[in-house]
């Protein structure tokens, strides 16, 4: 008899060539190595939907595969390979980005760095000259000490500084799910709809209030727009800074029932018994597959431990 210690996989856009609005953000997964991935994952795994998780329904090696972002490549690429597949998944998306008119930072940040340079990016963002300045730190490092009010100034700063509007940049971008999109989705096999916070916010620096926004509302404008339940939340970049235990208790008390994160450990051990650990997908085929699902999360785990 297998294991049934669930391994989740975590994706977020699928395209050949990355575009300048994604090109340094590192979420991008090719077809090609999706293909590759879903056979791996059918030949070792159990693929399962977010029902039989939340149940406790488990098959043996079971796989919950799962999409943060509201990328419309979910529906146009991915959907239909995982419906071939016959494999579920679980897409964690933002209502204001699906909303329409709403540019995410992050991809205006890569908009910026392919026209302005590391250099000029990091003039823009008042961090010196010179800086050693690439998208990914400033993601990582910067973005999160940013309440939501500083935040869209930044954004508005870049879109500026790039000469267009927000709106004209999104329609140009034409890179994000619409609310029809949404039910599209609900149609194809085992797809279930789960929050990633209303715009795509770290929380960890918020007030009760902002982060209670981000996550109940996100909540309920995907229940409205879609006419689902739902009963899964996924803290945008994954980072645990962010699970605060008041974190935590808003996403709770707002209904959800499965709490995802992005860490390099596996399920064996978890924080609580609704928060699962997920591994970040991008392009990895042959052995650095197993290297991403299996060693790298138990390697985590043991530093944990010794820590």
């Amino acid at each position: 008899m297998g294991t049934k210690i669930v391994t989740s996989v975590s994706y977020h856009h699928f395209e050949r060539s990355p575009s300048a609005f994604t090109r340094h953000l590192g979420v991008s997964t090719s077809p090609e190595a999706f293909a590759h991935q879903l056979a791996y994952f059918k030949s070792r795994y159990t693929p399962m939907s977010l029902d039989q998780l939340l149940a406790g329904d488990l098959p043996d090696n079971p796989l919950l595969l799962t999409i943060d972002d509201a990328y419309r490549s979910v529906l146009d690429i991915a959907a239909p390979m995982l419906a071939e597949a016959r494999v579920p998944a679980l897409l964690l998306t933002n209502p204001l980005v699906v909303r329409g008119g709403y540019a995410p930072i992050d991809n205006v940040l890569s908009l910026a760095m392919t026209e302005l340079g590391p250099t000029g990016l990091g003039i823009a963002m008042g961090l010196g000259d010179p800086w050693s300045c690439d998208v990914q730190r400033v993601v990582r490092e910067v973005l999160p000490k940013l309440d939501v009010g500083c935040r869209e100034d930044l954004k508005q700063r870049l879109l500026k500084l790039l000469g267009i509007r927000e709106a004209d940049l999104v329609e140009r971008m034409n890179l994000f799910l619409d609310p029809t999109d949404l039910k599209r989705l609900q149609g194809i096999h085992n797809f279930a709809l789960g929050s990633h916070t209303l715009s795509h916010m770290h929380l960890r620096g918020l007030s009760k209030e902002a982060a209670r926004s981000e996550i109940a509302d996100g909540k309920l404008q995907l229940e409205q727009m879609t006419g689902a339940t739902v009963r899964a939340f996924s803290f945008p970049y994954g980072g645990k800074q962010d699970a605060t235990e008041a974190n935590l208790e808003l996403v709770r008390a707002s209904g959800h029932e499965a709490i995802f994160l992005v860490q390099n450990r596996t399920n064996a051990v978890r924080p609580a018994a609704d928060v699962w650990y997920r591994q970040g997908m991008a392009d990895q085929q042959g052995l650095a597959l197993p290297v991403k699902l299996t060693w790298l999360p138990r390697m985590g785990e043991l530093k944990a431990a010794l820590n």
